[in-house]
């Protein structure tokens, strides 16, 4: 979910791509940026993206940047109801708007998993919807583990790469971007990583509170011990993903409730879908790039 796409020689194809913004094809690259970091092919070139996934992408941002909550909470229940299963929200703002928490609730009653990004407000704290105690937030920080200056403070879940991050641009090249935008795909990755890990392995499909609760255990703490304010609970380890599915999980791992969900709120669904990582390995690759040279390309 976020500023749309354009196609790339590094990015898989093809896409399902739904515009809510009503604007000509996308000029911006922050969305082929977080892109790449989820998903970029594993070929002879360019970066390697966290998992192999279907992608569906929902353009709720405009060309500046900015979205309505609105149009981003149609999208999150679209997304439901169309039968995704992660939603990566690279995109925030100040305010606890009613409205897609409604459409939050509603997605994650029907076994939907929400990520989002902590933001970059530093010291004046996180930005929602990543700000919500039930939203799987990241933090960035950078190659050596250090916490970005930028990177927002507050009670978030987990950390991942968010600085000077090279991905897939525009016009088939590479760029490198920093902010927890960068952060947040990489940790949807994983989380597909571990959504078909327990299908396959366990028979278990994974709801928001179990995602969060195995993510958050799972981590290397590489701040204050235990849960901090600047990097969560640290970063996620698979290693310790796979351990404690053999038992050592402190919440149970439940089903969603998908026969009672939270009833729609009063937006009108529509047949559309979003950005979206559907899991599709079993082993870890956790970090992002693999690049021959540092340039564009």
């Amino acid at each position: 979910m976020d500023t749309g796409f354009t196609p790339h020689v590094d990015l898989p194809s093809p896409f399902v791509i739904v515009d809510y913004t009503g604007e000509d094809a996308c000029c911006q690259n922050h969305g082929n940026h977080v892109m790449g970091t989820a998903g970029a092919s594993d070929n002879e070139f360019g970066v390697i993206g966290i998992c192999r996934s279907d992608f569906h992408i929902y353009r709720v941002l405009g060309q500046n940047g900015s979205g309505s909550s609105t149009r981003i909470s149609q999208a999150i229940m679209d997304a439901a109801d169309d039968g995704m299963e992660i939603i990566s929200m690279s995109l925030g703002g100040p305010t606890a708007m009613s409205t897609m928490r409604e459409a939050l609730d509603y997605a994650i009653s029907k076994g939907v998993i929400v990520i989002a990004a902590a933001g970059n407000e530093g010291e004046r704290g996180m930005i929602f919807p990543g700000a919500w105690e039930d939203i799987i937030s990241v933090f960035a920080i950078d190659e050596q583990s250090n916490v970005a200056s930028f990177s927002s403070r507050g009670k978030g879940s987990v950390s991942s790469g968010g600085v000077r991050v090279l991905s897939t641009i525009e016009n088939n090249e590479y760029g490198i971007q920093s902010g927890t935008s960068m952060s947040t795909p990489s940790i949807a990755g994983v989380a597909a990583i571990i959504k078909e890990y327990y299908k396959e392995v366990h028979g278990v499909n994974l709801n928001q509170a179990s995602m969060k609760n195995i993510l958050e255990q799972s981590c290397d703490d590489i701040d204050s011990p235990g849960r901090d304010e600047r990097t969560g609970y640290g970063v996620p380890n698979l290693k310790n993903v796979i351990l404690k599915s053999k038992g050592v999980i402190d919440e149970p791992i439940v089903e969603p409730d998908i026969e009672n969900p939270v009833p729609a709120p009063g937006v009108k669904n529509s047949l559309l879908t979003l950005l979206i990582i559907i899991g599709a390995a079993v082993l870890f690759v956790f970090f992002l790039s693999k690049l021959s040279s540092n340039s564009k390309q």
